[in-house]
């Protein structure tokens, strides 16, 4: 059996992307960027969080893994209210309580004593 694709390309192979299709391009390269900024970042600063809780490596492990459990659990449970609210809001949402999160946690107390000594 023969399908149909799902997107039929334009008749005219010449014709550039229009500005629309570049800001979706954009926003989702962003989106991107800032969900590997909160999976990536654990790995990047262990050994201050070794060194501030004085772990050994094993407990190292399990804290680095506990920022990725939940991505793995609920990838499944966001795509499904990504299909029933709306994808674009969702990635909205969660991009806004990510930047609130970054911002919360940069801005810190604690976030002050890891920087190290200054002169």
């Amino acid at each position: 059996m023969v399908s149909s694709p799902a997107y039929d390309p334009p008749a005219d192979p010449s014709a550039a992307p229009t500005p629309r299709h570049t800001a979706t391009i954009v926003a989702g390269c962003l989106a991107v960027c800032l969900a590997q900024i909160g999976l990536v970042l654990p790995a990047a600063i262990n050994g201050v969080i070794q060194h501030s809780l004085q772990t050994s490596g094993a407990e190292l492990t399990w804290i680095s893994d506990a920022f990725l459990v939940p991505a793995a659990v609920l990838a499944l449970t966001f795509g499904v209210l990504g299909d029933l609210y709306g994808r674009k809001k969702l990635l909205v949402g969660g991009a806004l309580l990510a930047a609130i999160g970054y911002a919360v946690s940069a801005t810190s107390a604690c976030s002050a004593s890891w920087a190290g000594p200054t002169t």
